[in-house]
């Protein structure tokens, strides 16, 4: 899947230097046009439901939403995310961290992944009840998320 991502945006990269031209793409196939169904029924995601209601053409947060935003992204950035894989940098961390997560997100791995490599002081908050996309703008979710951080951070 990585040698895909960076083909994919060498490719893109290589097509903006030729044409001098944004080269803009769809990641994770989202575009502002589809619908929710279309998206799901893409079937690339296994969160597109969740990733729908906030950032799809009708979500909380998408471009029927906010006027200016759109899902589109230069088509390179893959590769940018690729250089920001926290478990990587994760050990080089001193000072005491906190780590939140839903344990029944899809990106739980990721947070447990990040949480094996670390070697400073840190904890951990795990909410079965609350998913990846909840953290962005679910009120009960946001509120849990602050008032650990806010714990955390007075101490």
């Amino acid at each position: 899947m990585v040698d895909q991502m960076i083909e994919a945006a060498n490719a893109s990269m290589q097509k903006q230097y030729e044409t001098g031209e944004p080269d803009f793409v769809a990641p994770f196939g989202l575009n502002d046009e589809m619908s929710r169904q279309d998206f799901i029924d893409l079937g690339i995601n296994p969160m597109a439901g969740e990733t729908y209601d906030y950032y799809g053409r009708d979500g909380a947060k998408g471009p029927v939403a906010v006027p200016n935003y759109t899902n589109m992204h230069i088509g390179d950035q893959p590769m940018q995310s690729l250089f920001s894989i926290c478990e990587a940098y994760a050990d080089k961390i001193t000072q005491s961290s906190l780590t939140i997560y839903g344990t029944t997100a899809v990106t739980a791995i990721c947070s447990t992944a990040f949480i094996e490599k670390l070697t400073n002081e840190h904890e951990e908050v795990a909410f079965d009840e609350f998913s990846h996309v909840d953290f962005y703008y679910k009120p009960e979710a946001v509120k849990a998320s602050t008032d650990a951080v806010a714990e955390f951070f007075n101490r």
